[in-house]
């Protein structure tokens, strides 16, 4: 289930890096778009083992991965409404709406009462909604709150649902119904059952607000209290990266890696890192030991590669990069390859 956020560019050819997987751009109608990704615990409930892996494969970055393993869940499985649920999410990701509300409402009629089922439904509708006219959106907002209200009276202690009202409150224009005040309202309640997310959740509203250095103390307060949680050390680390302080990011990106050296996004931004420090020998390290684990996202090729175009070194290396990063398929949220192949063009 969700966070990891909207659709983000963690390395953005401009050099900046957008946010970790849970911010999610909004249409042009401002719309909930619900591009969640799964971050920490989503229910109070156990998770089947398949669920669980998927939701760490789509935490790291590897949607892919996550895809295959609820295939093969679901040939086992067919009737799992939860399983079903996040499989739509991550069919939203592909952008595969149609198959995802379709999904969604199938689960719901195996478990009525099924909260998660209600919460991507949710989504899904969202993401649908992007391409209605203006009034017809708007329109929609309705039966997307109806089904965020349904899946918080079902799963009040699931903190996916959290998420998705703080997303909702942040893409939906206050004249509709949205604004920074109503998404901070949910921040404490997603707190109470996920101190991280919690956390994270504070930066993103305060960033939304405009205050970018609260979201960062935030982001130092949970790194601070949560230093076993990779999460709490990656947020910072990436924000500290965001503002081009790579020598204070590095250490918390490395303890965050160390933990989940399976992660994308962990090994991307850490490699990036040390590329910034000019240190390329412990960057080609990392990535030779990610791709001992083939199938996995290319994203840290990506991020390397922007990398040495930004410092202007080994760019044989970084042509290498990009031709790995396209030679595999997109994963969702990631550069496109139209990005990559602008990237390769400038490196002469």
């Amino acid at each position: 289930m969700p966070v990891r956020r909207q659709p983000i560019h963690p390395a953005r050819i401009n050099g900046g890096a957008a946010a970790t997987a849970r911010r999610r751009s909004s249409s042009g109608l401002g719309l909930a778009v619900f591009l969640l990704a799964a971050v920490g615990a989503a229910a109070s409930a156990p998770k089947p083992a398949p669920l669980a892996q998927a939701r760490q494969w789509v935490e790291w970055g590897d949607w892919s991965q996550a895809r295959e393993l609820l295939a093969r869940a679901l040939r086992a499985t067919p009737n799992n409404p939860q399983l079903l649920a996040y499989d739509a999410h991550v069919l939203i990701a592909f952008g595969q709406d149609k198959q995802a509300i379709s999904l969604t409402r199938k689960a719901l009629k195996v478990d009525p009462q099924c909260g998660t089922c209600h919460l991507f439904l949710a989504e899904a509708l969202g993401k649908k909604a992007k391409g209605y006219s203006r009034f017809r959106a708007l329109f929609e907002l309705r039966h997307i709150r109806k089904h965020l209200l349904r899946a918080l009276a079902l799963s009040p202690g699931n903190p996916d649902v959290y998420w998705g009202f703080i997303n909702y409150y942040l893409q939906v224009p206050p004249s509709v119904g949205g604004g920074v005040p109503k998404a901070f309202a949910y921040v404490g309640r997603l707190a109470h059952y996920d101190a991280v997310d919690g956390a994270i959740a504070l930066g993103e509203v305060e960033i939304a607000a405009g205050h970018p250095q609260q979201a960062l103390a935030a982001y130092r307060k949970v790194a601070a209290e949560h230093a076993r949680d990779p999460r709490a050390l990656f947020v910072l680390g990436e924000a500290l990266f965001r503002q081009g302080e790579f020598a204070a990011a590095e250490p918390w990106l490395k303890r965050a890696h160390r933990m989940a050296p399976k992660s994308a996004f962990y090994t991307g931004y850490e490699a990036a890192a040390l590329v910034h420090l000019n240190q390329q020998t412990r960057a080609w390290q990392m990535l030779r030991a990610f791709d001992a684990r083939p199938g996995l996202s290319r994203l840290p090729d990506f991020m390397v590669a922007q990398a040495l175009k930004l410092v202007g070194q080994n760019f044989p290396w970084a042509r290498q990069l990009l031709e790995s990063y396209l030679a595999a398929p997109r994963e969702p949220n990631q550069p496109t390859h139209q990005a990559a192949r602008t990237l390769l063009a400038s490196l002469g």
